[in-house]
Protein backbone atom coordinates (compact mmCIF):
# COMPACT_ATOMS: atom_id res chain seq x y z
CA UNK A 1 0.00 0.00 0.00
CA UNK A 2 1.74 2.99 -0.80
CA UNK A 3 -0.45 5.42 0.89
CA UNK A 4 1.66 3.39 4.19
CA UNK A 5 5.02 4.73 2.65
CA UNK A 6 6.52 7.78 4.27
CA UNK A 7 9.78 7.24 2.02
CA UNK A 8 12.56 5.25 0.33
CA UNK A 9 15.78 5.18 -0.08
CA UNK A 10 16.95 2.88 -2.96
CA UNK A 11 20.24 1.41 -3.73
CA UNK A 12 22.57 -1.66 -4.40
CA UNK A 13 24.51 -3.57 -1.49
CA UNK A 14 27.51 -3.57 -3.85
CA UNK A 15 27.96 0.15 -3.36
CA UNK A 16 27.12 0.36 0.31
CA UNK A 17 30.03 0.11 2.30
CA UNK A 18 29.78 -0.79 5.76
CA UNK A 19 29.31 2.17 7.76
CA UNK A 20 27.23 4.75 8.49
CA UNK A 21 25.55 6.67 5.69
CA UNK A 22 23.75 10.21 6.46
CA UNK A 23 20.71 11.13 4.11
CA UNK A 24 19.09 14.21 3.95
CA UNK A 25 15.90 14.62 2.35
CA UNK A 26 17.17 15.41 -1.39
CA UNK A 27 18.63 11.66 -1.23
CA UNK A 28 15.37 10.29 -0.39
CA UNK A 29 12.01 9.63 -2.45
CA UNK A 30 9.10 11.29 0.04
CA UNK A 31 5.53 10.32 -0.34
CA UNK A 32 3.50 14.03 -1.54
CA UNK A 33 1.02 12.89 0.96
CA UNK A 34 3.62 13.67 3.83
CA UNK A 35 6.02 15.63 2.34
CA UNK A 36 4.07 18.96 3.91
CA UNK A 37 4.03 17.22 7.33
CA UNK A 38 7.41 16.48 7.16
CA UNK A 39 10.30 19.19 8.31
CA UNK A 40 12.35 18.89 5.11
CA UNK A 41 15.37 21.13 6.13
CA UNK A 42 16.12 19.42 9.09
CA UNK A 43 14.89 15.80 8.37
CA UNK A 44 18.11 13.19 8.44
CA UNK A 45 18.26 9.58 8.57
CA UNK A 46 21.07 7.78 9.24
CA UNK A 47 21.78 3.94 7.94
CA UNK A 48 23.96 1.89 9.67
CA UNK A 49 25.82 -1.26 7.41
CA UNK A 50 27.97 -3.73 9.18
CA UNK A 51 30.26 -5.70 7.13
CA UNK A 52 29.12 -9.30 6.32
CA UNK A 53 29.70 -12.29 8.33
CA UNK A 54 30.88 -14.06 5.22
CA UNK A 55 33.20 -10.91 3.50
CA UNK A 56 35.08 -11.18 7.72
CA UNK A 57 35.76 -15.26 7.38
CA UNK A 58 36.71 -14.82 4.11
CA UNK A 59 39.46 -12.07 4.82
CA UNK A 60 40.89 -13.58 7.83
CA UNK A 61 41.77 -17.07 6.02
CA UNK A 62 44.18 -14.61 3.68
CA UNK A 63 41.09 -14.87 0.88
CA UNK A 64 39.56 -12.08 -1.14
CA UNK A 65 36.25 -10.23 -0.42
CA UNK A 66 32.85 -10.69 -2.06
CA UNK A 67 33.12 -12.90 -5.76
CA UNK A 68 36.86 -13.05 -5.83
CA UNK A 69 37.63 -9.63 -7.03
CA UNK A 70 35.92 -6.96 -4.91
CA UNK A 71 37.72 -5.51 -2.65
CA UNK A 72 36.45 -2.44 -0.23
CA UNK A 73 36.76 0.87 -1.28
CA UNK A 74 35.50 2.88 2.15
CA UNK A 75 38.17 5.49 1.21
CA UNK A 76 39.04 4.46 5.43
CA UNK A 77 40.87 1.13 5.24
CA UNK A 78 41.45 0.94 8.74
CA UNK A 79 38.30 1.41 9.83
CA UNK A 80 39.04 4.25 11.88
CA UNK A 81 36.00 6.76 11.29
CA UNK A 82 33.61 3.67 12.02
CA UNK A 83 31.13 6.32 14.39
CA UNK A 84 31.54 8.89 11.85
CA UNK A 85 28.73 9.53 9.16
CA UNK A 86 29.26 9.44 5.53
CA UNK A 87 26.67 12.10 4.07
CA UNK A 88 26.62 12.32 -0.25
CA UNK A 89 26.61 15.48 -1.85
CA UNK A 90 24.48 17.51 -2.91
CA UNK A 91 25.10 17.93 -7.25
CA UNK A 92 23.04 18.93 -10.08
CA UNK A 93 21.55 15.50 -10.91
CA UNK A 94 19.87 16.75 -14.48
CA UNK A 95 21.49 16.78 -18.22
CA UNK A 96 25.09 16.37 -18.75
CA UNK A 97 26.28 17.31 -15.84
CA UNK A 98 23.63 15.19 -13.15
CA UNK A 99 25.25 12.03 -15.71
CA UNK A 100 29.02 12.76 -14.96
CA UNK A 101 28.34 13.69 -11.06
CA UNK A 102 26.69 10.21 -10.86
CA UNK A 103 28.80 8.13 -12.65
CA UNK A 104 31.62 9.93 -10.52
CA UNK A 105 30.01 9.30 -7.55
CA UNK A 106 29.59 5.55 -8.25
CA UNK A 107 33.05 5.41 -9.07
CA UNK A 108 34.52 6.46 -5.59
CA UNK A 109 32.26 4.06 -3.47
CA UNK A 110 32.25 1.15 -5.55
CA UNK A 111 33.92 -1.86 -4.56
CA UNK A 112 35.80 -2.87 -7.12
CA UNK A 113 38.78 -1.40 -8.23
CA UNK A 114 39.58 -1.08 -12.14
CA UNK A 115 42.75 -3.02 -12.89
CA UNK A 116 45.41 -0.61 -13.90
CA UNK A 117 46.78 -2.92 -17.00
CA UNK A 118 42.98 -3.00 -18.55
CA UNK A 119 42.71 0.59 -18.35
CA UNK A 120 45.68 1.17 -20.47
CA UNK A 121 44.81 -1.55 -22.30
CA UNK A 122 41.43 -0.33 -23.24
CA UNK A 123 42.37 3.10 -23.86
CA UNK A 124 45.43 2.15 -26.24
CA UNK A 125 42.19 0.27 -28.27
CA UNK A 126 41.06 3.74 -28.33
CA UNK A 127 38.57 3.78 -25.83
CA UNK A 128 37.22 6.82 -24.12
CA UNK A 129 40.21 7.17 -20.93
CA UNK A 130 37.04 9.17 -18.85
CA UNK A 131 34.72 6.21 -18.81
CA UNK A 132 36.97 2.98 -19.22
CA UNK A 133 38.10 3.26 -15.46
CA UNK A 134 33.95 3.36 -14.37
CA UNK A 135 33.02 0.89 -17.08
CA UNK A 136 36.01 -1.79 -15.62
CA UNK A 137 34.49 -1.07 -11.93
CA UNK A 138 30.75 -1.63 -13.06
CA UNK A 139 32.00 -4.29 -15.18
CA UNK A 140 33.98 -6.18 -11.88
CA UNK A 141 37.50 -5.79 -14.62
CA UNK A 142 35.36 -7.94 -17.17
CA UNK A 143 37.52 -5.71 -20.32
CA UNK A 144 34.87 -7.10 -23.27
CA UNK A 145 31.82 -5.79 -21.27
CA UNK A 146 33.63 -2.70 -20.05
CA UNK A 147 34.49 -1.64 -23.75
CA UNK A 148 30.67 -2.29 -24.60
CA UNK A 149 29.86 0.16 -21.46
CA UNK A 150 32.59 2.62 -22.40
CA UNK A 151 30.43 2.71 -25.78
CA UNK A 152 26.99 3.28 -24.09
CA UNK A 153 28.21 5.68 -21.71
CA UNK A 154 29.19 7.86 -24.85
CA UNK A 155 26.18 7.27 -26.89
CA UNK A 156 24.40 8.59 -23.68
CA UNK A 157 27.00 11.88 -23.37
CA UNK A 158 25.89 12.56 -27.10
CA UNK A 159 22.26 12.22 -26.30
CA UNK A 160 22.16 14.37 -23.23
CA UNK A 161 24.39 17.28 -25.26
CA UNK A 162 21.71 17.05 -28.00
CA UNK A 163 19.53 17.12 -25.84
CA UNK A 164 20.70 20.13 -23.41
CA UNK A 165 21.71 21.85 -26.66
CA UNK A 166 17.86 21.16 -28.03
CA UNK A 167 16.36 22.52 -25.15
CA UNK A 168 18.14 25.45 -25.21
CA UNK A 169 17.58 26.41 -28.75
CA UNK A 170 13.67 26.02 -27.60
CA UNK A 171 14.06 28.08 -24.63
CA UNK A 172 15.10 30.82 -27.00
CA UNK A 173 12.51 30.57 -29.76
CA UNK A 174 9.95 30.61 -26.92
CA UNK A 175 11.52 33.48 -25.72
CA UNK A 176 11.54 35.33 -29.04
CA UNK A 177 8.12 34.03 -29.87
CA UNK A 178 6.80 35.77 -26.07
CA UNK A 179 8.46 38.91 -27.33
CA UNK A 180 7.23 39.05 -30.48
CA UNK A 181 3.61 38.31 -29.46
CA UNK A 182 3.71 40.78 -26.38
CA UNK A 183 4.78 43.45 -28.73
CA UNK A 184 1.78 42.32 -30.87
CA UNK A 185 -0.59 42.72 -28.08
CA UNK A 186 0.94 46.05 -27.31
CA UNK A 187 0.48 47.40 -30.91
CA UNK A 188 -2.91 46.32 -31.25
CA UNK A 189 -3.98 47.62 -27.48
CA UNK A 190 -2.77 51.02 -28.82
CA UNK A 191 -3.75 50.74 -32.76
Amino acid sequence: DKSTVIFKYQNTTAFLTSDKLELKADHVDINPHYSESMEIDTFTMHLDFEQSATSTEENAAGGETGRGRLRSHSGDKNNTNNNKARTLPVYNNSGIAGFEAGLEEISKIHPVMPIPAQTEELISQGLDAHYTPIALQLANNDHHYAARLVEMMQRRREELTCTTTTSNTTAVADSEDLEYTTAQSAESEIG
